[in-house]
């Protein structure tokens, strides 16, 4: 059977956050995907049964044109019938923030239909940067993430929450104020669910003081373009058609194609090229290892994405050796 390439993840840059565990390098001053261009993405790449939103913060969204946000950008993902689940991976929906508000009042205007093809993925950890009091932080924390819950259980959203945190603190603390009953996890009736993130790049669970934290093995084992059945893209907000279904940021970097040059035939073929070209070279560094495995993926990608925040974020040894390996 022939690999057929999906778009299967769209990658925001734009964060208002700073939460210490992620391992995305978004920030408010990047670039976003523009909503004329997101139809045509679709259209363009047959997307996957599953289309992930992640990378940044969906509700900081907003599209460059001014032409909405994070609810106006579900409902085109949304009028693509052969999207059958359409996760969101967020924080947390800030109070004080005007932006944020207005993508939950789209969301909840949104129709049954439109709620039943979703999933809100709460990443409900403590955030140390997002105020410069540590308790006040955890505090604002919380209020962002049961507010969105609260959005998820009223309008029949289907829930998952991911978390290093402790089962009893997320029952304690979130469910628990929501709901008003003492609920048990998994919780299928209220349809959330909670997960342990696999181990991954992670500022939270790397307490070793290393500049960006450790790479470990079970990012690749879950999601490199290496290995699965189909080509699990993603593109980015300049047009980039990246590795997607990745666990680890570096994936963000690696230009495989573009939307906005590339034909959907040259998309196929020029990700067929790239996978054919990773799995010769392809190796599992174990964690502890000196050289992150998923640096395979720079090594080989035909073109680096923004390559000054590439060598800031992955390191500049690493960065240096990548492109020592790369001549």
């Amino acid at each position: 059977m022939a690999m057929e390439a999906h778009i299967t993840h769209i990658e925001l840059e734009q964060c208002n956050r700073g939460c210490s565990h992620c391992a995305s390098a978004a920030h408010p001053g990047l670039g976003a995907p523009e909503l004329d261009e997101l139809g045509g993405w679709l259209e363009i790449v047959p997307a996957g049964k599953k289309v992930v939103i992640t990378g940044g913060e969906p509700f900081f969204y907003r599209d460059p044109g001014g032409k909405g946000g994070l609810g106006e950008m579900l409902k085109i993902i949304l009028k693509h019938r052969q999207i059958e689940n359409l996760m969101v991976v967020s924080s947390g929906i800030r109070a004080t923030s005007s932006r944020e508000r207005a993508a939950e009042e789209s969301i909840a205007s949104l129709g049954k239909e439109e709620w039943g093809r979703l999933r809100m993925v709460v990443s409900a950890s403590n955030f140390p940067r997002v105020n410069k009091n540590p308790e006040k932080s955890i505090k604002t924390a919380r209020e962002m993430q049961k507010r969105l819950l609260r959005l998820c259980l009223q309008n029949g959203i289907e829930v998952e929450i991911i978390s290093f945190l402790k089962k009893q603190i997320l029952r304690d603390e979130l469910v628990l104020p929501v709901i008003g009953k003492p609920v048990n996890f998994p919780e299928e009736s209220l349809g959330i669910n909670h997960r342990k993130k696999p181990a991954m790049l992670g500022r939270e669970i790397s307490s070793s003081g290393k500049e960006g934290g450790e790479y470990t093995d079970l990012g690749i084992t879950y999601g490199c373009l290496a290995r699965g059945e189909n080509l699990d893209l993603g593109i980015a907000p300049d047009g980039a058609v990246i590795p997607g279904k990745c666990y680890s940021f570096v994936s963000s970097f690696v230009e495989i194609a573009n939307i906005r040059k590339d034909s959907a035939g040259e998309i196929k073929e020029k990700a067929r090229l790239f996978r054919k070209d990773l799995r010769e070279k392809f190796r599992i560094v174990k964690s502890g290892g000196k050289e992150p495995s998923c640096l395979r993926c720079l090594e080989l990608a035909p073109k680096i994405r923004q390559p000054g925040r590439c060598r800031k974020v992955v390191g500049k040894n690493n960065f240096e050796k990548m492109l020592r390996k790369r001549k």
